[in-house]
């Protein structure tokens, strides 16, 4: 009886270790996980620290075009305008309906663009990365909406990739 409770100790030991060494490694496989999570967002918020938009000019060119010009004054590029978002609100010039939409990404210019996209139609100066909006780059982008009552106003928001936008009236 007395190496029966000797058999049963040892066993009881060893599971009790083997739990403990389990429990230890997924505390530490989570710990890591979390490590990664951690400096991946703060990677996120630095660069989103240091990004900076800012509409120069919006010209309307026709009843359904216009022209915004946009400066990165931040220290960031912006290489996928496709995650860009434009926002537009304005006055319908044959129903005089408010409208405010969304305007879709079109890579490919002026001769592709439809209403309700936008489209960039070139960077200056792009001689560094050409296709990327570089820091201290102008870039102008062409927006198609439907017929706008130029004389009510409106605004355009622009979204860059990592949440940072910029707003002007016109």
């Amino acid at each position: 009886m007395g190496f029966g409770v000797i058999i049963a100790a040892v066993i009881f030991v060893s599971l009790l270790a083997v739990a403990t060494y389990l429990v230890a490694v997924s505390a530490i496989y989570t710990m890591d996980s979390l490590s990664g999570a951690l400096d991946r967002a703060s990677e996120f918020n630095s660069e989103r620290i240091m990004t900076s938009v800012r509409i120069a000019n919006v010209s309307i060119l026709t009843n359904n075009t216009i022209s915004v010009m946009l400066n990165n004054t931040g220290s960031t590029k912006i290489y996928n305008l496709r995650h860009m978002d434009v926002f537009i609100h304005y006055t319908a010039n044959e129903t005089d309906e408010k409208l405010t939409e969304r305007l879709r990404y079109n890579s490919g210019g002026i001769s592709e663009l439809q209403y309700d996209e936008w489209t960039c139609l070139n960077i200056t100066p792009d001689a560094v990365n050409p296709g990327i909006f570089d820091p201290d780059e102008c870039m102008e982008i062409l927006l198609k909406v439907q017929d706008i009552n130029r004389s009510t106003g409106g605004w355009i928001k622009v979204v860059t990739p990592n949440g940072i936008s910029s707003f002007k009236y016109f």
